[in-house]
């Protein structure tokens, strides 16, 4: 009856330690996805058929879901943000 009584303790310390790891690695993915904002920042070079850019452009952003440029769908809508002069 001792063997089996350390057995179940074991089997319930083990089934602590992987609740534990479970709730805290769920907390942790939870507070790390509501940390994240729609900021980004992008570093570029605009260019107006092949020179650098002068004047004033509309920046439109449009989301695909796919890597080739020119095939697939896009997701959502064409977002105009702003004007942005060149130099």
């Amino acid at each position: 009856m001792k063997i089996n009584k350390h057995f179940e303790d074991r089997e319930l310390r083990a089934r602590f330690v992987a609740a534990f790891a479970t709730i805290a690695l769920l907390l942790a993915t939870l507070a790390n996805g509501m940390a994240q904002t729609t900021a980004f920042t992008y570093q570029g070079k605009l260019t107006d058929t092949g020179s650098p850019a002068s004047g004033n452009y509309d920046m439109q952003f449009k989301l695909f879901d796919t890597v080739t440029v020119g095939t697939g769908t896009q997701q959502g809508s064409t977002a105009t943000i702003w004007s942005e002069p060149q130099k």
